[in-house]
Parts: C-alpha cells; sequence; structure tokens
C-alpha cells in the first residue's frame, strides 16, 4: 500500500509579498507609498490572494493555545476571516469607531462579528500597529480575557528583511 503525502503549501516570500501590498498600494513613482502605509491603507486586502499569503504568514506566529482570533474595526475584518481561514481557529472582529478606550465598568468592546468569552485566549491580529488593537486588548483584559500578545503583518514583514 502506498502512502500519500499530505499537501504542503507553498512557502510565503515575505519580500515578495511586501512588493505586491506596496503595488497594490495605490502610490505613485512621485509619491511611493510606505508599507506601513499600505497596510493600513487596505487596498490589498481586496485581493485574495494577498490575504491568503497574509494568512500563510500570520499563522505560525500564533502561539499554542489560542481560543480566538480578533481583529479591532471593520478594516481588519478581511484579515482576520483569512487568518481563521487558514489556521481553523474562531474568530470575532470588534467595533472601533472611535479609536478611543472602551468605557470603565461593564461595558466591553462592542462585536461587529462573532463572539469572545470570558476566560479565552485571544490574540489580535492586525495589519500594522493602532491604538485601537492596545485599548481593545485593556478592554478585553478587564473583562477576563487572556490577550498574550498582537500578531502584526507588519511585524512579521519586517522580521523577514
Amino acid at each position: 500500500m502506498s502512502q500519500q503525502s499530505s499537501p504542503t503549501r507553498p512557502r510565503v516570500d515575505p519580500t515578495e509579498f511586501a512588493a505586491d501590498v506596496l503595488a497594490a498600494g495605490g502610490g505613485t513613482p512621485a509619491q511611493p507609498t510606505s508599507l506601513p502605509a499600505a497596510l493600513r491603507g487596505g487596498r490589498w486586502v481586496a485581493r485574495p490572494a494577498l490575504l491568503r499569503r497574509a494568512a500563510a504568514l500570520l499563522a505560525p506566529v500564533l502561539p499554542a493555545g489560542v481560543d480566538r482570533i480578533v481583529g479591532v474595526g471593520p478594516a481588519e475584518q478581511p484579515l482576520v476571516v483569512a487568518t481563521a481561514l487558514h489556521t481553523g481557529l474562531p474568530f470575532a472582529v470588534l467595533d472601533d469607531t472611535t479609536g478611543d478606550p472602551a468605557p470603565a465598568g461593564d461595558a466591553g468592546p462592542s462585536l461587529l462579528v462573532g463572539e469572545v468569552h470570558r476566560h479565552e485566549t485571544v490574540v489580535l491580529v492586525a495589519a500594522a500597529p493602532s491604538p485601537a488593537d492596545h485599548h481593545a486588548g485593556e478592554a478585553m483584559r478587564s473583562h477576563g480575557v487572556r490577550v498574550p500578545r498582537t500578531a502584526l503583518l507588519s511585524e512579521v514583514l519586517a522580521t523577514a528583511d
């Protein structure tokens, strides 16, 4: 009996991915777009091939034992969904219309999609750093959710240089 090998996904070249994000970023030769600006700008998330590659780059940096991945704001939703599909982890997207910290008291961050439960371990997933990620992490921690880190696509790309 022959043993079938499991299919392997091709390795994503971070340098090539960054170049493709920059190309999708909308800059011009006279006014080029920086990688952080292109990641935050979000034009690249409309391209499924880039989302698949971004998820493949983020998946290895998610710590073991994560119950859920969480994005902050509607702009992060495509990246979070792509990463969830790649990893099989459930996801949620929190609202961040103001960028301000969540209100004190019992009010937690508002959910746009999905759910987050007390005592879960979640990792925030984002394309680039944002104050909203910090505020959301603090708000979730105050409601008994473990948030060990934020997985940033920009950091993955920076460490690949």
